[in-house]
């Protein structure tokens, strides 16, 4: 259970560590300007999707996927509202969440020049 809170957390700020931005357009612009998700109170899920999702309406049709395999978990933990049994339902998902959050840093740093931190 802690661990699919702590991958929610990791998800959540991973934008608040990114860098300089260079390269592919808009796609890393969004990742730059959005770099202040760190900000965002760690109990407000709704801040964090949007951000994600502006960022997501922006990606590149290979990273499009990846999005959307975050924010859906971060939804589906949102509409969750604590309660430990539909936690434990997403726990599955870690393995998948955690696959799409080292594409996106992977290409963040490959294609934009940008350094996503994915863990504490």
């Amino acid at each position: 259970m802690r661990k699919v809170a702590a991958l929610a957390a990791v998800v959540t700020i991973s934008l608040g560590a990114l860098t300089a931005c260079s390269g592919n357009g808009g796609y890393c612009s969004a990742l730059k300007d959005n770099s202040d998700a760190a900000s965002i109170k760690a109990g407000d899920m709704s801040a964090a999707i949007t951000k994600m999702k502006s960022v997501r309406d922006k990606a590149p049709s290979e990273q499009k996927a990846h999005w959307d395999t975050m924010i859906g978990y971060l939804e589906k933990s949102e509409a969750a509202k604590g309660d430990q049994a539909k936690m434990a339902e997403l726990a599955g998902e870690a393995a998948k969440v955690g696959e799409a959050s080292q594409a996106i840093s992977k290409y963040a740093k490959d294609e934009c020049k940008v350094d996503i931190k994915t863990g504490p």
